[in-house]
Formats: structure tokens, sequence, C-alpha cells
């Protein structure tokens, strides 16, 4: 109940009435604060029907009056009201069951609610649509009434009933009260479905409609019809079937070149000829109906399917035309393009072929005159892995790897951050050789022993061990569990020096900040020639293994 209700009117301006309407007595209840709707349902509940208002009322209109239709303030979303087949109803030409009832939805709704005899439902707006003038509400109005004739031209084609609910004072149930109609078969209204994620815009449930001013009753919409007897107009039916084999091999579903044979593939087929032949919405919307009632497949009578189908059609044309348009500025485009790639192809080839010094001024000319950037100085750092820089009249480019510069994407990126110039890309084919003469253009640069793997480790163990120059030295293996609880790492025994990987990597952590893994640290001290080894030992008199690093003295 609270759920609904918050739902419905959470975002409604707090000056806007709800009508709360109790049949016994007919009285009326107007409240702006849903947690008192609440309360006054959770105690009025049992003891009459109760029902709400579809519309927002601009004030309080007292106990025995309820808003009219031409003061409603605003509205939430659209509604429908569905009696089914049941005793309490005097028709018999209503659907007989809740699915059935269901079938007449245009769209999927916000949710869904059993009435007790019937069911209703919302289509929730993504906002309250709050009327600003007398046309705007006259819109509404009309927009209600054209949603309410997409329901009674799908009843009708079952020739079911379906009660005109349509105006704005209307009232519904709420879910978690009581529908009290039949005294001796009092039914819960509950909530039986709901997405309340799922919110529409007024015109896209009921598009392009128009109202004459001062003319409700004038209503025309664009919206598609559904009809399960559906036909495809027959001279551009007919057309199509003798002059494209395509369309007619698609209609009795002898397509060998479609891989999907699903009745869907074969709609969108139909569909694309139909579209570019330039039919209507509605005649393509006819051609599928008429198609999947001609093999018997579902009929998919549902805005929703249709709707997509028509969305992708367009789609597909605004992509073809904005490629065209792309194809004709770069068709116009290729002449100067070509010969500017021309003389590029040349500068490249003269610069493999040359002999010119890394590093050289040369060189670096070169090497601006194919990516149209000035290029001051190129740096390799002769780290572990190396790193570059690139030195531009503004700025310096720190690139981490080669593979920055391998890559075409990475280094355009790199330069066009830096700089604000896009480097025009380069064929897949000439980018091996301008990385090539890039690397070539560098300058080595000496970092130090500790930029690299081997002069990190070995710096590192250079501190380590002289930090724990007492290590302990075993006699014999006996001695392990006992001295090495006490004293732990490093230790020596029979010449050689033992640590702990666990250990050494506390004390980097705690010494430098570094947070080595396991596999990394023992990567390294490979580097510097140390030999991972077993050593069988025994612990608290059980006999157990420690892997460790071992070093001669």
């Amino acid at each position: 109940m609270t759920e609904f209700l918050q739902e419905l009117w959470g975002f409604k301006p707090e000056n806007l009435n709800i009508l709360i309407w109790q049949k016994k007595g007919k009285k009326s209840y107007w409240f702006t604060d849903i947690d008192k709707i609440v309360n006054y349902l959770e105690k009025n509940k049992d003891q009459s029907d109760i029902y709400m208002g579809v519309g927002l009322s601009p004030k309080d209109y007292g106990l025995k009056n309820r808003c009219p239709a031409n003061e409603i303030a605003g509205i939430t979303g659209f509604w429908a009201d569905i009696d089914i087949q049941d005793g309490v109803h005097k028709k018999k030409n209503l659907p007989a069951s809740i699915e059935e009832a269901k079938s007449l939805f245009p769209e999927e709704p916000t949710c869904v609610i059993h009435s007790g005899h019937g069911i209703q439902a919302w289509w929730l707006f993504r906002e309250p649509w709050i009327f600003d003038s007398e046309d705007e509400r006259l819109k509404a109005q009309a927009m209600c009434e054209a949603w309410h004739k997409q329901i009674l031209g799908r009843a009708e084609a079952h020739n079911w009933t379906v009660d005109a609910t349509f105006d704005l004072s209307r009232i519904l149930r709420i879910p978690g009260t009581k529908n009290l109609k039949n005294k001796d078969d009092v039914r819960d209204v509950k909530l039986i479905a709901s997405n309340w994620t799922l919110r529409y815009e007024p015109d896209d449930l009921v598009p392009s409609v128009v109202v004459e001013k001062g003319k409700k009753e004038n209503i025309k919409t664009d919206r598609i019809v559904l009809r399960p007897d559906a036909a495809p107009p027959t001279e551009k039916w007919e057309a199509l079937m003798s002059a494209e084999p395509k369309f007619k091999r698609s209609w009795n579903h002898d397509r060998k070149d479609l891989s999907d044979q699903s009745p869907s593939s074969y709609d969108f087929s139909l569909a694309s000829i139909a579209f570019q032949a330039e039919w209507t919405d509605q005649e393509i919307v006819d051609l599928l109906i008429a198609h999947r009632r001609k093999h018997k497949s579902d009929l998919k009578l549902r805005h929703d399917y249709y709707k997509r189908t028509l969305e992708k059609l367009k789609l597909e044309k605004k992509q073809r035309d904005e490629l065209t348009e792309v194809l004709e500025i770069h068709n116009q485009r290729t002449a100067d393009l070509t010969r500017e790639e021309l003389k590029k192809q040349v500068v490249i080839l003269e610069t493999v072929n040359s002999d010119l010094k890394p590093g050289s001024q040369e060189l670096l000319d070169k090497i601006e005159k194919i990516l149209g950037v000035k290029i001051v100085k190129l740096q390799k750092f002769l780290s572990e892995p190396p790193s570059y820089r690139l030195q531009t009249p503004t700025t310096n480019i720190n690139i981490e790897t080669a593979g920055d510069i391998i890559s075409q994407t990475k280094f355009r990126v790199k330069i066009a951050d830096a700089t604000g110039i896009v480097i025009e890309p380069f064929n897949r084919k000439d980018w091996p050789k301008i990385a090539q003469l890039l690397l070539n253009a560098c300058e080595e640069v000496s970092v130090g022993e500790e930029s690299t793997d081997e002069g990190y480790i070995r710096g590192i163990l250079r501190s380590y061990l002289d930090g724990n120059s007492d290590f302990v030295e075993l006699k014999n293996i006996e001695d392990y569990s006992e001295v090495i609880g006490n004293q732990s790492f490093p230790f020596s025994f029979q010449g050689n020096i033992y640590l702990s990987l666990s250990d050494l990597r506390k004390y980097i952590r705690i010494m430098t900040g570094d947070n080595l893994t396991i596999k990394h640290l023992g990567k390294l001290l490979r580097i510097g020639n140390w030999e991972n080894c077993i050593m069988n030992v025994n612990i608290d008199g059980k006999k157990t293994s420690r892997s460790l690093f071992k070093h001669k003295k």
C-alpha cells in the first residue's frame, strides 16, 4: 500500500491534493501527505470500499464533493480498468481471465492491481504532468481518451466490452484495501505485478495528439493500430512480389541465404524491403502481422515488438545517410590526402634507408616531417624495463615502455594529450617503420645500478645483511628449531647464508615501502644469484620442510 502510493504520488507538488473517496456515506477526504493516507486506510479499509482519484486536485473540495474533470491540476500516468467474467458483473462479453485482460495492454504497465473482480493498471510517467494551462489539461484529457481507445480497439477484436474510464475525475481502487461488492465474498485488492523503474513520457504512449482549441472531442493520433486481421496494401504488396525476388522469397520463407530462419528474421527482411519502397509505418506493421498469420506464428500484437522493428529500420537508414555523407566528404579530400601520403612515404623510405646517427638533429628533422610534430630530443633511460622521454619545444612527454611507441594509437594519444596536436593516422604497414625510426633516434641515458633489477636486489641485500651481521651460525641441522625459533633469519650453515622470503619481504616493506609479491621477490633473488632450496628440519618434535634461499658466504 505505502509503496504503491509513494511511487504514484511521491513526486507531486506539496500543495496539490489527493482524493480518497469512501463509498459508505459517499464521503471525500483530501490529503497532501502520503503517511496520513496510509493511516486513514489502515483504520477504514475493512469498513467500506475505498477509492482514489486518478488526478491531483488544486484544493480541498469538502466532504461531499469531488474535483470536477475540468479542474484537475495534473496526473502521474495513464490507467486502465478492465472487468473480467465474474458473478458480480451483469455483462457476459468480458475477458475470461486475468491473462486475457492483460493481453489488451498496448504497452507493459508499471504496475497491475487485482481489483477483486478485474484488473487495474498504471503506466506511470517519469515525472508528474502538472497542467500549466487549460489547453494543456485538454491535451491530457485527449491523450487519456486516445490511450483508452487503443485498449477498446484491442477488446473489440475479441468482442469484449471495456467500460469508458478515461476521464480525469475517475476514481480507482487502492491495493491493500477490500472489495466489498459481494458481502458474501469479500476480495482483497492487491498489487500483482510491478516494475517501478519502468516509466514513460506521455508521448511515448500516445504520440502526436492534436486538440483544437475548445474542441476536446477532436482527437487525432498517429499511434500504430495492431489488428489480428491486418493486411498489407494490395497494390504495393503485388508490386513487390513481382518486382523484388527477395521480398517474394521472404514472404514464402524461402531464403536459404538467411542464417536465422526465425519468423522475426523474416519479419525484418520484409520490413526492410517495404521500408526502402517507402511504405508507411502502419502498412509495414500490417504486412508483418499478415506474414505471421500466413505462417501460423505468434502475431505479437504488442506495440513494443513492432516499435523496435520500425526504430531499427529508421536507425539503419540514418546510419546509412550519415555514412554516405562521410564518404562524400572523404572522396572530396582523397586527392589531397593521397598526395600528402605519397610525400610521407618518400620521407619514410629515405630515412629508413639512411645511415643517420641516433639522436642526431638530422634524424629528428626527418621524423618531424613524417609526424608533423617538432621533436627536440628523444631519450631512452636504461632502467629495467627501459623508459623513454620525448622532448618538444613546449613540454616533455614521458613514455613508460616501448609498447607505447610500437602502438600507433597509444603514441598518438600521448602526443595529443601533451601538445594538443593530433597526428594523422598512418597505414598499419608503415607504422612499424616509423616506430623503429623513433627507437633509433633515442639517446641512451644511464640511470645507475639501482634502477636495474639486479642493482635493486643487491642494494637491498647489502642493507639487510649488514643490519643482521651478527646472525647465528648453525652447527647442525638439529639446532634449527631452537635457534631459528629464537633468532629468526638470516642464519649460516655449512658455508652458506640462508634467508626467508617472508622475512626479507617484511624488511623491504618497512625500510622502503615497496610491497613486493613473493613471486617477484623470488625472481629478484635468482637474478642476484641466490638459490632456492628445501631444508628438512624438526620443529617441536615434528618433521617438516622449509623453503629458503641460500648464497655462498
